[in-house]
């Protein structure tokens, strides 16, 4: 990574019309549970996800499971899933709901919550320093940043 890419700033505010924003995320497997998972889907603002919060008070779990794969279906643009049979599967929220519950649940934490920003994906290149495209920040920059 450049010392300029290095500097600049990611934005704080995601658009809220259907500019084409979307990020890349990536789960790794679990041996003996789940294979690694890519995907590509658009942030939800921060009104979505209150509003789905919302909804989902007072739901039972089945009918939580079922509100949060088909919102999360829609922020999904495209993703490497396959099924048991090696077989790919569709982007749809009946797929979601079968992926095994802990990458599910990782799943849900990326593209609803926004709680995680998911594994560093091994297939990526790093850059001529070496850093993964995906590595946090190192402490010189969080320092710089810091006195700043």
């Amino acid at each position: 990574m450049s010392s300029n890419q290095r500097n600049q700033r990611l934005p704080n505010t995601i658009p809220e019309d259907d500019d084409g924003y979307t990020l890349t995320r990536y789960i790794a497997g679990r041996e003996g549970m789940y294979g690694p998972l890519r995907f590509t889907y658009r942030p939800v603002s921060y009104k979505k996800k209150m509003a789905l919060k919302d909804y989902l008070r007072g739901k039972d779990n089945e009918e939580t499971l079922d509100s949060m794969a088909q919102a999360a279906s829609k922020q999904l643009t495209q993703w490497d899933a396959v099924d048991h049979k090696g077989q790919p599967l569709l982007t749809t929220w009946l797929a979601i709901r079968q992926l095994h519950p802990i990458q599910g649940e990782l799943f849900f934490d990326i593209v609803l919550s926004s709680i995680s920003t998911g594994d560093i994906d091994p297939d990526k290149k790093a850059d001529a320093d070496g850093k993964s495209w995906f590595s946090p920040p190192d402490e010189e920059l969080l320092e710089t940043e810091g006195k700043n």
